[in-house]
């Protein structure tokens, strides 16, 4: 990540704690990244969502999942909104839901890209509040990134990094990097300025005139240097977090379900999708015997002999034909309406 002028960046984490390189089939099973722009089926209720992932997820019994899906949803505030379909949802509910999700295996790093971006205040702090106690209660590990934190996100945050162009200007506990900048660096945050922002922004590059681009780039590498020298004689830096109770990974528990029975949850999940869906519950029982008809019966309908159609060749022609234009009436009917928005080029 880097930082300019317009542009201040961070990364900071919840319980961090130091990771042995683990291969990328071990980081599948014991991990996971949220990716915000996950599309989902938005005829499906926050509830069968969720219980449709952790069905497909854990092998368990029901009533495991249902109480496993009961917990997310309280702790991550999905409750009063159960019963509602996803193309309902807000998007600061539907970050939350998508986090939920991911959380179902119980990962030991979950892993985020801003999940805060663009969000109001009221709604950032209420998933990072929801985060950040759902990794304290069950011990686990949350690498985020984030950009220009507010001062009550910031308390949430147990240890941070601020980087400059890929390198390392802090790292270590939020609490005692005040401590590090005032003891170390000789700057003083002021009383009312938030720390995370205050000292990232003098590492921030000015770039209206090539003379201050130099010595604010001087300045933020001069920063650089010092925690590069400095870290492994500073005591707080190098203080491990104490051991914390250990909580059994659900995915390593219960391990995960067979082929047949995610098969069969993907069948009643598709059964749901239809039941909640019209146009798509029409698109896929009575489109394919029109399909049919049309392909039959409709190779030569100005002939008056019962012998139809006339040839192999034409009922292959019309059955090719009534399919792509299906394929084009069903994307029709289900997608919505694509707003494309204009950017005004100043």
């Amino acid at each position: 990540m880097r930082s300019n002028k317009h542009d201040i960046s961070f990364g900071a984490c919840l319980e961090l704690q130091e990771l042995s390189f683990i291969r990328s089939k071990r980081f599948s099973a014991l991990c996971e990244y949220v990716d915000f722009k996950t599309q989902l089926l938005p005829s499906l209720t926050v509830e069968q969502i969720l219980h449709y992932h952790a069905r497909l997820a854990l092998n368990c019994k029901d009533d495991t999942v249902n109480y496993r899906v009961f917990t997310l949803m309280q702790q991550f505030d999905l409750g009063p909104i159960a019963d509602r379909n996803l193309a309902s949802l807000r998007e600061a509910d539907r970050r939350r839901l998508l986090i939920a999700m991911h959380l179902i295996k119980d990962p030991v790093l979950i892993v985020m890209d801003d999940p805060i971006k663009g969000l109001d205040a009221l709604s950032a702090f209420q998933l990072m509040s929801s985060l950040h106690d759902y990794i304290k209660r069950q011990a686990r590990m949350a690498l985020i990134t984030i950009r220009c934190p507010r001062s009550d996100i910031y308390q949430l945050l147990n240890k941070i990094t601020l980087l400059f162009y890929g390198e390392v200007i802090y790292s270590g506990p939020t609490k005692e990097m005040p401590h590090y900048f005032n003891q170390v660096c000789m700057l003083q945050c002021p009383p009312r300025e938030n720390p995370s922002v205050y000292y990232l922004s003098l590492a921030s590059v000015d770039r209206e005139t090539p003379e201050s681009y130099a010595e604010t780039h001087t300045k933020a590498m001069k920063l650089v240097e010092i925690f590069r020298d400095r870290k492994d004689s500073i005591g707080f830096l190098n203080h491990n977090m104490p051991p914390t109770t250990e909580m059994p990974i659900l995915s390593s528990f219960y391990g995960v379900p067979t082929t047949i029975s995610r098969l069969i949850t993907l069948f009643s999940r598709h059964l749901a999708h239809i039941g909640r869906s019209p146009s798509f519950c029409l698109a896929q029982t009575i489109l394919p015997i029109l399909i049919l008809i049309c392909s039959i019966f409709g190779s030569n309908l100005t002939s008056k002999s019962w012998h139809i159609p006339k040839s192999v060749a034409g009922s292959v022609f019309s059955m090719t034909l009534f399919s792509a234009l299906a394929g084009v009436w069903t994307t029709i009917i289900q997608c919505k309406k694509i707003k494309i928005p204009f950017k005004k080029l100043e």
